[in-house]
């Protein structure tokens, strides 16, 4: 029962986190707001992973956030919400990188590393492929094919 009761706890707090977040970023003009990146997502938390969601829509090329999409996804989930001011994302370099993988339902990264390529250019993530859900699945998938070539 204790650890229901802390499940239930954590997830009171990461809702309130991200409603919290959400409004300190309208309060100051920051539209965007990113699912964070962690290793070892689970799949309902692999396809918005990294993602950058617009609050209200007034940022062109960003899906906009919706219920489904804003931590904690499930129970337990440890996903949070970050800023994402779009000057910082211009600075860096890494705008449009991030707006076609937040545009693309099928592109997932399932650890900091494939994030990385993602924000630098050097790769637009990865399909997910049929049936794989989990990023232990993408890892066990990805060790077999590097056995093969």
């Amino acid at each position: 029962m204790a650890s229901n009761t802390n499940t239930s706890e954590q997830n009171s707090k990461r809702r309130a986190s991200s409603a919290k977040m959400v409004k300190q970023s309208l309060r100051f003009n920051v539209d965007l707001v990113q699912v964070d990146v962690h290793s070892g997502p689970c799949a309902k938390c692999l396809r918005v992973q990294g993602k950058i969601f617009s609050i209200n829509g007034k940022t062109p090329g960003f899906p906009i956030l919706t219920k489904d999409v804003i931590p904690p996804i499930h129970d337990g989930c440890r996903h949070v919400l970050l800023p994402a001011p779009p000057e910082f994302l211009d600075a860096r370099g890494e705008r449009e990188y991030l707006q076609r993988f937040s545009c693309n339902d099928n592109l997932v990264v399932t650890d900091v590393w494939d994030y990385t390529a993602v924000r630098t250019g050097k790769s637009l993530g990865r399909e997910r492929a049929e049936g794989e859900k989990t990023a232990q699945q993408y890892r066990s998938n990805r060790q077999k094919r590097t056995k093969r070539q």
